[in-house]
């Protein structure tokens, strides 16, 4: 009998319109479903996704911390995934998540809520959702889907 692929998670991104004070934004998509609106589910607080209305070089630093090419700037060292509407400070909170690699397998894990004050660090990592289950990507449909926020940076290869 052959080796069955592993069923693997979907991530794109969908436009969200201006409402109120959060600006227009790219909110990411997983299966074809906002993150946004599975946060909300979860009784989250969602304000504006990371890409879509920032400086383009801004952007790419959220691209490359979710690449695992750059280092967050959280303490917990999750990666912030929508942040403060009017000023984009990570001080103000983020709703954050652990990007993490194993061989072809890109996951996300341990969403919370995050700032850069956090005395959480990255080993005793807790959720803010426990209902909320990991999400696993293959690297390069993940890749493919942050390639127009990377200026096409690709994932780190293993050493």
């Amino acid at each position: 009998m052959g080796k069955r692929k592993p069923a693997y998670d979907e991530l794109a991104f969908v436009d969200i319109p201006a409402h109120g004070q959060t600006p227009r934004y790219h909110d990411f998509a997983i299966n074809r479903r906002p993150l946004s609106l599975i946060l909300t589910e979860q009784n989250a607080r969602v304000t504006a996704g990371v890409f879509g209305w920032q400086e383009s070089k801004v952007e790419l630093r959220y691209a490359l911390q979710l690449l695992l090419r750059e280092r967050s700037e959280l303490p917990s060292e999750r990666v912030p995934l929508y942040i403060c509407e009017r000023c984009a400070d990570l001080g103000c909170g983020c709703i954050a998540v652990k990007v993490s690699e194993y061989e072809e397998c890109v996951v996300w894990s341990a969403f919370a809520y995050d700032d850069n004050f956090s005395k959480q660090t990255g080993e005793e990592l807790t959720s803010s959702f426990p209902e909320l289950r990991d999400y696993y990507f293959l690297r390069t449909q993940y890749e493919e889907a942050l390639d127009r926020f990377s200026a096409g940076r690709r994932m780190k290869k293993k050493p």
